[in-house]
């Protein structure tokens, strides 16, 4: 995990940007006035995620058609049940920042508590029904030498589970059961986790309510198992070892938006847009401070006093005697600099493009003056985003594979 913290440090800095200045105490450290970042975010989720995953399950032999349509039936249900939509929405938004992972996971007998995660609502899941559940950059174990995902020998994740639970879990080792102890939610959050970003000036942890403990579950590759152990605390004996009967792959499933040659930890659009981000709200603070600062103020010479009285009280249309009314001025200083506004709409035109015509990709508004022209810069978009959808659908199809093949087992 150490490996991973530079990583975790970049990944909070833009989840703060995200979320912008005004979010608690914990969002972006300086203010935010045009929140790029989120309004990319938002529509890469939206594009490249916006419904559940249908399955289609054919086969050539006629005798088997009839069990096939009942296979993609409940496949389907399945995926409906655990709201796979939302769960795909949140790993391509990890996948926005940094790296989006999910697990699959089949809630056997022996361990119906078994990579239980504290957000999850699922305790009471059918325990012989597989699942999936995201895993968040901040909990992820990966082999970092590794050059590729597919060739890391092993992975795995982190979780706070109920000590009582635990304990009272009848497939566990009792013997490593005797040496686990309770752990705090932030033993192991040395530079703290995204997670906290809303409580990290202070607030209760779960371990008020009851004791919790962190355990991990880490696959390894050359065994094909998956092994259930305690978090850093020492001379303990995993707490169970099981066999992936799932695809050679394993159990965690990757999703990247801009693979990274040599290095399993990709470059996300996050991290490539950050700079001009950053650079545009610099600007409209400026902006902001310069609007504040302008002043239009009326000038008049010695004597002519009555005068610049008449016209500071007088009406609309009126009419007024002046001795010499050109004499009394009208002064400006400060203002908004036509340079910085300039600039402004140049590094904005430049994000858009940067982020892959993000008005167009949005329907933020007409991009051209004719339809024809119109349809032109949507066929170049598609172009632009293919990439990305077919590593969603790629990555989509990885996991329902690996869950039909636990429905079927």
């Amino acid at each position: 995990r150490n490996a991973l913290e530079p990583f975790r440090r970049v990944r909070k800095e833009l989840i703060r940007d995200y979320v912008g200045s005004y979010y608690a105490e914990g969002g972006a450290e300086n203010k935010t006035l045009v929140n790029l970042i989120n309004q990319t975010a938002r529509i890469y989720t939206i594009s490249l995620a916006a419904n559940n995953p249908q399955v289609l399950v054919s086969t050539p032999r006629a005798e088997s058609i009839a069990f096939a349509r009942r296979f993609e039936v409940n496949l389907n249900k399945l995926i409906s049940d655990m709201n796979l939509e939302q769960t795909m929405r949140s790993i391509v938004l990890d996948a926005f920042f940094c790296i989006g992972c999910g697990v699959v996971q089949m809630r056997d007998t022996d361990t119906r508590f078994h990579g239980l995660l504290e957000s999850e609502e699922d305790v009471w899941l059918d325990p012989g029904e597989p699942w999936f559940n995201r895993v968040s950059l901040d909990d992820l174990i990966l082999d970092m030498p590794a050059k590729e995902l597919s060739k890391m020998r092993y992975c795995g994740h982190r979780y706070r589970a109920d000590y009582e639970k635990v304990m009272d879990e009848p497939g566990y080792s009792k013997k490593a059961k005797e040496k686990l102890r309770p752990s705090t939610r932030s033993h192991h959050d040395t530079t703290g986790a995204a997670r906290d970003i809303a409580s990290e000036h202070g607030s209760a942890e779960d371990d008020d309510l009851k004791d919790m403990v962190w355990l991990m579950d880490v696959y390894i590759a050359e065994n094909n198992s998956i092994v259930t152990m305690a978090c850093d605390q020492e001379d303990i004996d995993p707490l169970i070892e099981r066999e992936w009967t799932g695809s050679q792959a394993g159990p965690y499933k990757f999703l990247s938006l801009g693979d990274t040659p040599d290095n399993i930890i990709p470059t996300s659009p996050a991290v490539n847009l950050k700079g001009m981000h950053d650079l545009q709200n610099r600007l409209h603070c400026r902006m902001e401070d310069d609007s504040d600062a302008h002043r239009v103020v009326n000038v008049f010479p010695p004597g002519m006093e009555d005068d610049a009285n008449r016209l500071r009280t007088a009406e609309r249309n009126g009419w007024y005697r002046a001795k010499s009314p050109e004499q009394i001025k009208q002064f400006e200083s400060g203002g908004v600099d036509q340079r910085d506004m300039a600039l402004a709409t140049f590094l904005q035109t430049e994000f858009d493009r940067m982020a892959g015509n993000l008005q167009a990709m949005g329907g933020l508004g007409a991009q051209a003056s004719t339809v024809g022209q119109e349809e032109l810069i949507h066929g170049q978009l598609s172009k632009n985003v293919a990439d990305m959808r077919v590593a969603v659908v790629n990555f989509a199809a990885t996991c329902i594979l690996d869950l039909g093949r636990l429905m079927w087992e």
